[in-house]
């Protein structure tokens, strides 16, 4: 990163700031600018370079997620507890990787299943 970007970043941060401060203040923009002393112009420009970089990063952490390999599925063996045929105490899976386990209930959708498999990649 050059001397140019690093410096547009941090005026970006400065007017994140400054955009959520006017946010929490109820005032509408034009008040909030004539009481800061603030060109309404210049907050446009920066509200709207401010949201072009949120929808560019969210972009490409969509294309991110989207254009991983498939990866084969893995099987995994089932050790069948004595007494299956009693009720379980709970039925789901749980699914452990590394120091995480993750319980999930015969009540989750296939959709959340596959969003939650997909989120596991990424987990250390």
């Amino acid at each position: 990163m050059n001397v140019k970007e690093m410096r547009s970043q941090v005026r970006m941060q400065e007017w994140v700031t400054l955009i959520k401060e006017r946010n929490a203040s109820g005032m509408t923009i034009r008040e909030w600018c004539e009481a800061k002393g603030l060109n309404e112009n210049q907050y446009y420009y920066w509200l709207r370079k401010i949201r072009w970089s949120a929808c560019t990063a969210l972009e490409a952490h969509q294309n991110a997620l989207t254009d991983m390999p498939e990866e084969e599925p893995v099987f995994a063996e089932l050790d069948v507890c004595p007494g299956a045929d009693a009720a379980p105490i709970y039925s789901g899976i749980t699914i452990r990787k590394g120091r995480m386990n993750i319980h999930i209930g015969s009540d989750v959708s296939i959709e959340q299943i596959a969003a939650v498999m997909k989120e596991i990649r990424y987990a250390e």
